[in-house]
């Protein structure tokens, strides 16, 4: 059995992480189509394959979201960061962040089939006025006990495959050379950071957004297999949704207006026809009826 090294340069173990986090997108794209497979019928292999490559391209954004405060605080050039009290805070902090990620991104599996699209923000106001929430969160875990136990087997492998390294302070001959290079690899560190949350590396790229998705797929419906929930949720942030307007109650627009059409019973009925004949003769340029 292949064993990774245990100690790595803490360059080396941030990739490694972020590899994780989009290892486990990845497979949790594969899950959210397995589970809801019934309503994604007659995908070719090549389609599902570009779906899943494409899919790449928004766990990268996602990842880079969810994890860009923990690989800010690897990233900082300051001994402290070697420190095992401060890798084990960061240890949880990646736990907590990217183990709520899956579970959101878990919970669509079965959120989706009630509207057909991937969660985003406007789904806090769907629940706002619901007084059972706790209920219902409970409710969900007994109903959908295989999407509980998915997810809890993918936060197993996250925990798992994270603990199989860690970072390691380097032996550094020149010291001053050492910590040069740790200064000088924060703006390219930077960079990728903003190319890979805005999804490409192109002065014209803006940041990609839900609608991108459609790139990759030849029916509208399966979008949601290329997106990722978390990724939707952050894309929405602060973004308007439709408001729905209510400038009567059932009882005033009664009195104004029936949309039923009530024939009269009094009145005889007649069994007349009309026919409309429409005649155009053309003149050259000029048109007559």
């Amino acid at each position: 059995m292949l064993r990774l090294p245990k100690s790595w340069n803490i360059y080396e173990v941030l990739v490694y992480r972020i590899l994780i986090v989009m290892f486990l997108l990845s497979l949790s794209r594969v899950g959210f189509y397995i589970f809801n497979f019934r309503m994604f019928p007659d995908i070719p292999l090549s389609q599902l394959l570009t779906i899943l490559k494409g899919g790449l391209l928004f766990d990268i954004s996602a990842t880079i979201y969810i994890n860009l405060i923990f690989i800010i605080l690897q990233i900082i050039p300051f001994e402290f960061r070697y420190n095992k009290k401060y890798q084990d805070t960061l240890r949880y902090f990646f736990f907590i962040t990217n183990g709520i990620a899956i579970a959101v991104n878990s919970a669509d599996y079965i959120y989706y089939r009630f509207i057909l699209k991937r969660a985003t923000t406007d789904v806090f106001q769907t629940f706002e006025h619901e007084d059972n929430l706790v209920k219902l969160f409970f409710q969900f875990q007994l109903d959908y006990w295989p999407v509980v136990l998915f997810t809890l087997l993918l936060i197993f492998i996250m925990i798992l495959l994270y603990n199989q390294v860690k970072a390691e302070k380097p032996l550094a001959k020149n010291r001053i050379l050492y910590h040069l290079i740790n200064v000088l690899l924060i703006p390219i560190i930077a960079g990728l950071i903003v190319i890979g949350a805005r999804g490409g590396y192109k002065h014209s790229t803006r940041p990609i957004s839900i609608s991108n998705a459609a790139r990759y797929v030849e029916n509208p419906r399966d979008v949601a297999i290329v997106l990722n929930t978390p990724f939707s949720l952050i894309r929405t942030i602060d973004k308007k949704v439709l408001v729905k307007y209510d400038f009567y109650d059932e009882v005033k627009l009664a009195k104004i207006y029936n949309p039923y059409y009530i024939p009269c019973s009094v009145v005889t009925k007649r069994n007349d026809n009309i026919v409309i004949i429409i005649k155009i003769l053309y003149n050259h340029n000029n048109i007559t009826h």
